[in-house]
């Protein structure tokens, strides 16, 4: 995978909104929200990030909807 930068998350939100994203190396705050992070992999299909995530080799990752979800739609974490 090519070389990524740290990101705030107010950037990831302005530059991926309505992507997910695979996040290497996620920094958190006091409240275990995401604060930095460096965006390996963004897309609008789930599947591609899922895949990409069974080849990197950082140990920290988290992946994130940059999106809105419908209030009909039932999300499991």
């Amino acid at each position: 995978m090519k070389k990524s930068i740290l990101l705030s998350m107010p950037q990831m939100k302005k530059n991926y909104h309505g992507e997910w994203l695979l996040i290497a190396d996620p920094i958190y705050d006091k409240e275990d929200k995401i604060k930095k992070g460096r965006v390996v992999l963004h897309s609008q299909d789930r599947d591609k990030i899922d895949k990409a995530m069974l080849g990197i080799k950082e140990k920290k990752i988290a992946i994130r909807y940059l999106g809105t979800v419908d209030k009909d739609l039932s999300v499991i974490l």
